[in-house]
């Protein structure tokens, strides 16, 4: 018992701010229009194939924002079953059919 009341007198206190639950990262839209977080893909609108977008993913929701404009190319619910493909509205646009 010495050893947790020598722990617990060191350890900081919880901040009183909570910190940020989600995480994001940048990548490149390649030619398929998708995005891959954890195992699952997730479709990006074809109008940012070739940009640099930051992807910000929470337990509820993915959303995709051009690192330039700051635009929102993509928001899906979060999946979490393992090697799933989401696609949106406006996946399977013209656009799309003809970068494949």
């Amino acid at each position: 018992m010495d050893r947790w009341e020598a722990d617990r007198a060191v350890m900081l206190t919880i901040p009183p701010v909570t910190p940020p639950h989600w995480w994001r990262f940048h990548t490149r839209i390649g030619r398929d229009h998708y995005i891959r977080v954890d195992t699952c893909d997730y479709s990006v609108h074809p109008r940012a194939i070739g940009r640099t977008v930051m992807v910000r993913a929470d337990n509820e929701e993915i959303t995709v924002i051009t690192a330039a404009g700051g635009e929102v190319v993509a928001r899906h619910p979060r999946c979490w079953a393992r090697h799933q493909s989401r696609a949106g509205r406006g996946s399977r646009s013209p656009a799309a059919r003809t970068v494949r």
